[in-house]
């Protein structure tokens, strides 16, 4: 539990980064990090759609399939690569991560 805590700060770091708020010598970092999570998501989609259903998330998104229905805001019942990145952001923010 802790490590799943460790991945989501540091996902909400590599994020917030990319929107211009850390310094450039965490750039490298915050790419793999990114990078990670792509490879993450592409895995657990397993039918390639581009989407990621609960079931999907679940074993291998542990964080996604936990705040699934948040992720989910529009109750589509499949989240983006985008989506999940957007809400991790606006965790970050509203706990008022500064960088």
């Amino acid at each position: 539990m802790k490590s799943q805590h460790i991945v989501t700060a540091t996902l909400c770091l590599a994020l917030l980064g990319a929107t211009g708020l850390a310094n450039a010598d965490n750039t490298s970092r915050q790419e793999r990090l990114i990078q990670k999570l792509t490879e993450r998501f592409t895995t657990a989609d397993v039918n390639a759609d581009g989407l990621l259903t609960a079931a999907e998330a679940e074993g291998k998104m542990r964080f996604v399939h936990r705040h699934f229905n948040e992720i989910d805001s529009g109750q589509q019942g499949a989240v983006s690569l985008d989506q999940i990145k957007d809400y991790v952001a606006h965790k970050a923010m509203a706990r008022g991560a500064v960088f």
